[in-house]
């Protein structure tokens, strides 16, 4: 009678351990790199999400692709997941180069209830990371490509190219020295058309931002 009564009780506790025990992982996509950890959180209270200081935390090193983040003996519950590559371990997120995500991949800025999880056991789930910069080697000028169109008549073109963008820029004709910054100025009439530039085209590599400046003559 006593040996049943104390196997009843230690199944009992079994059980109840293993109500209040669970394991959950999260795959996280879209890696950039090896560079650092990603490190993320699970945080019960909305009123400390994202930012917060959570109960649950589970970092990994990082590598290009998919990374698996466990975070063991969690507590049944409600609980919003954050997310991000930690590329240069400083253990802070570094906007905008560093990759991010949410529970349920919600947007930004994340809401707590579009990025929570129900644990009521053990449970896997995926997000996918966000960059707000491309790759470096995407945004890297090409030795070559779009130059622009050819100048009209009575109009110099001038091909600018740095840090990852190539541009062409117009000027009138005569207007001096058409390096960036040195256009010259000649009195009498063609002093008001020495700062006309009238269209700039700046692109970074595959992509377009088209920009016009009026006629702005110089005061």
């Amino acid at each position: 009678m006593l040996k049943s009564a104390l196997l009843a009780a230690a199944i009992g506790l079994l059980v109840v351990g293993t109500a209040q025990s669970a394991t959950v992982t999260y795959a996280v996509d879209d890696v950039r790199s090896a560079d650092g950890v990603v490190r993320g959180r699970l945080c019960a209270d909305a009123a400390r999400f994202p930012g917060g200081d959570c109960p649950y935390a589970a970092e990994s090193p990082a590598q290009a692709g998919s990374v698996r983040l466990v975070f063991k003996d969690v507590a049944p519950g409600r609980y919003a997941f954050s997310v991000f590559h930690d590329a240069n371990a400083n253990g802070r997120l570094d906007m905008p180069t560093e990759g991010f995500a949410f529970g349920n991949d919600a947007g930004f800025p994340p809401r707590f209830e579009a990025a929570v999880i129900a644990v009521l056991g053990d449970t896997d789930a995926k997000v996918h990371l966000n960059y707000l910069t491309r790759r470096a080697e995407a945004v890297q000028a090409p030795a070559t490509g779009e130059t622009g169109a050819a100048a009209p008549p009575g109009v110099v073109k001038i091909d600018l190219r740095a840090d990852g963008l190539y541009g062409a820029l117009y000027a009138p004709a005569g207007a001096g020295d058409h390096r960036p910054g040195r256009l010259g100025r000649r009195p009498g009439r063609d002093q008001q058309s020495d700062g006309r530039i009238y269209a700039a085209r700046l692109c970074g590599a595959g992509s377009g931002l088209l920009a016009r400046a009026g006629s702005a003559a110089d005061a």
